[in-house]
């Protein structure tokens, strides 16, 4: 976000509009990106094992960063695309999906406690 003006109320709106209006999925970007050294693509229906990385993931063409806890226990990305729902018996399988795109793929071995990938699912949101 080179030359943000936090005083642009244009700017800040369409930064926001997701948690203003919710997320329309009939904006979403079909751009691909270019597959980079130390970043995990994920597949729809893919599994991953947690323990065998400590990399940054991406699915739908973006990178997650984790999501807030919501009433419901699953946990929502700050821009509203991504759903992280926890297996509640304890075995360590984070489910993600994505809202628009109704495609999801598995973390096996997932642990909150231990941040092995580059994002946390958290009660409240923090700043990394």
């Amino acid at each position: 976000m080179k030359n943000f003006n936090p005083y642009d109320e244009k700017v800040v709106f369409e930064k926001l509009s997701n948690l203003i209006n919710g997320l329309d999925c009939s904006k979403q970007s079909v751009e691909q990106h270019k597959e980079q050294e130390g970043i995990i693509y994920a597949k729809n229906g893919q599994s991953i094992q947690s323990s065998s990385t400590d990399k940054r993931i991406s699915f739908a063409n973006k990178i997650l960063n984790g999501g807030i806890l919501q009433q419901d226990g699953s946990y929502l990305s700050d821009d509203r695309e991504f759903i992280y729902s926890l297996d509640t018996s304890g075995a360590g399988i984070l489910r993600i999906t994505s809202t628009c795109k109704k495609t999801s793929f598995t973390i096996i071995n997932f642990s909150q406690k231990i941040v092995i990938l580059e994002f946390t699912c958290a009660r409240s949101p923090i700043k990394k």
